[in-house]
């Protein structure tokens, strides 16, 4: 795991960094910098570009070389990560259909290929009728699932992730066709009293629900209505507090469902913060959700249910000075910090201003850094919003100005790293030289290097480009922080950087922890020179399967035609504290998975 302490920042950022980061932007072709981009504040062209490999080499090279490796690997690792890999791709080889590859394993005799079988159906992304069939009969154990499986009952892990991989289909597929899965997973939620071992089905069911993306049309509505109405009324169950860690997934799934304008909203926003209030005064009456996981989903989804704070007049007023409450005063404080992001996704002049009070009440070390990437996040979807209304965004100065004093008198590598972040996505004037004097200082460390190169990255510094390559090099035995330069680097854009990696699947110094980081760090990178030498170490069987399956997941992260992981929606939907053995444990579950 990223860190011991689970309410760190850099925790969050961890599962939250992807729709912030949009590391796939790298991978535009970049043309060089003319004099009026080095007027608005560019530090240089880069000599070359990141490129994605061309349709046909990875119909001609890379699938071929991950089916022939799927086929004739005996080992657990490299069986699961081609499989992953060729999901990500989506394309059918020459011959074969993915969805009878993947099917095979249901009958494995090993639990994790199983597992990773019927999630790689959803990944793929083809949902074709036979697909969406399948993963149904998994999720309610049905006939058609045992004759797949050769067993007459689906494990509770494998229903868990088929039920996540329906979910990936649900926006993919037409209004019509997702009557039955919604009936499944809403079947799911009537029959679940959250047991230890119904849990994990029953929260891929949430987090499945979560995905049904809002059609406008009367099918798309009427389904939105069913689905919202299961999740409320099974979060309104009462199942004791062994339960609740299973109904603080519904909050957020519910929001990211209906949004602020829907017919549920009032009910929903008045019954989370009620649940708000409650935990700040620690009322756990008999009808009160005692489970901290549940007030911080509710904090987390009132941010996404509440309109944009701008005065006292605003229509959420009252409850947005609730979750400013709670970031002062509630007992949890990871409740608390998930109260200022909300603040900060919700917007609005008088949430600016609160949260830049708080800033200079809060503790440097632990409170400030949510703050900041509050912040931060609030400027960065304004200029967003802008830039969707083809309006050039004004800097907000007194913003960045605030965080680039919290930068210069942080002396905790927390605050630092989180300054450099907030910075970054603030695009704060005049930051650029301050972050790579620290880049200078600390970024040799673990424990905020990597974060300095990614506020430099979002703030396109591409000068800093040559300096993250010297980190890059020197962090061979620094897995994490390899991985971290090797983002900064793709969201540069920087091509030099491909070359760099490259050369080091060669060197075996800093054994298979390195060899992992780099894959990985390639893969990132997204760059079709990266296909020959990772198609080379898929096939190479001197190598160690574990060392072969790293290679498998890089050749799907640099072939995934998607912008951002498969996996991103999900831990942008769901409480991570809030974790059952399939959402995350550190390896095996669906955030943990490359």
């Amino acid at each position: 795991m990223i860190d011991a302490d689970l309410s760190s920042w850099e925790f969050w950022w961890e599962f939250q960094k992807d729709p912030l980061l949009r590391l796939r932007d790298g991978m535009e072709l970049r043309r060089a910098l003319n004099a009026t981009d080095a007027l608005l504040g560019g530090r240089g062209a880069l000599a070359r570009t990141l490129e994605p490999p061309s349709a046909t080499t990875v119909q001609t090279v890379v699938v071929p070389g991950l089916v022939k490796a799927f086929r004739e690997a005996t080992d657990r690792d490299t069986i699961s990560s081609t499989m992953v890999a060729l999901a990500k791709i989506g394309q059918d080889p020459a011959g074969a259909r993915l969805h009878d590859l993947f099917s095979q394993k249901l009958s494995s005799h090993d639990q994790e290929l199983r597992e990773t079988a019927a999630l790689c159906i959803g990944i793929s992304r083809q949902c074709r009728r036979e697909d969406i069939a399948l993963l149904v009969a998994l999720c309610v154990d049905a006939p058609l699932a045992h004759r797949e499986a050769a067993r007459t009952e689906i494990d509770q892990r494998t229903r868990a992730f088929a039920c996540y991989g329906l979910g990936l289909c649900l926006p993919r597929i037409e209004p019509h066709r997702r009557h039955a899965p919604v009936r499944a997973l809403q079947s799911l939620l009537e029959a679940s009293d959250a047991t230890s071992t119904q849990r994990n089905v029953t929260v891929a069911a949430i987090a499945a629900l979560g995905q049904l993306p809002r059609d406008t049309s009367a099918a798309g509505r009427s389904l939105l209505d069913i689905a919202a109405n299961s999740l409320l009324a099974f979060y309104d169950k009462e199942l004791g507090p062994g339960a609740q860690i299973v109904q603080a997934h519904c909050p957020i799934a519910i929001a990211n469902l209906i949004g602020p304008d829907h017919a549920l909203s009032d009910v929903c926003r008045s019954e989370f913060a009620g649940c708000l209030a409650a935990e700040r005064t620690s009322d756990s009456g008999p009808t009160s959700k005692a489970n901290d996981h549940v007030g911080q989903s509710c904090a987390s989804a009132l941010g996404l249910l509440c309109r944009p704070w701008e005065n006292e007049t605003s229509p959420d007023h009252d409850i947005c000075l609730r979750l400013l409450r709670t970031c002062r005063e509630a007992r949890d404080h990871q409740t608390r910090y998930f109260a200022a992001l909300s603040l900060g996704r919700i917007g609005g002049e008088k949430a600016r201003t609160a949260l830049l009070d708080e800033m200079r009440e809060a503790s440097r070390a632990i409170e400030q850094p949510w703050i900041m990437l509050a912040l931060g996040s609030m400027i960065a979807a304004r200029a967003d919003a802008s830039l969707v209304g083809l309006v050039t965004p004004d800097d907000d100065r007194e913003v960045c100005e605030s965080l680039l004093r919290t930068l210069d008198a942080a002396k905790s590598p927390h605050a630092i790293g989180a300054a450099a972040i907030a910075l970054g996505l603030c695009r704060a004037p005049g930051s650029g030289d301050r972050l790579r004097a620290a880049l200078s200082e600390y970024g040799d460390r673990e424990d905020v290097g990597g974060q300095i190169a990614i506020g430099l990255a979002l703030l396109e510094e591409r000068s800093a480009a040559p300096h993250i390559r010297e980190l890059l090099a020197d962090s061979v035995r620094k897995p994490q922080l390899l991985v971290r330069f090797a983002m900064s680097l793709g969201k540069l854009g920087d091509a030099e950087a491909v070359a760099q990696l490259t050369s080091m699947l060669t060197d075996a110094e800093g054994g298979l922890a390195r060899l992992s980081a780099v894959a990985s760090g390639l893969g990132q990178l997204g760059d079709r020179r990266c296909v020959d030498p990772l198609v080379q170490m898929l096939q190479n069987k001197t190598l160690t399967p574990l060392t072969r399956a790293f290679a498998a997941v890089a050749l799907g992260g640099v072939c995934d035609p998607e912008p951002m992981p498969w996996n991103a929606r999900y831990a942008a939907t769901l409480n991570y504290r809030a974790a059952v053995e399939t959402l995350t444990d550190g390896a095996s579950g669906i955030l943990d998975i490359l």
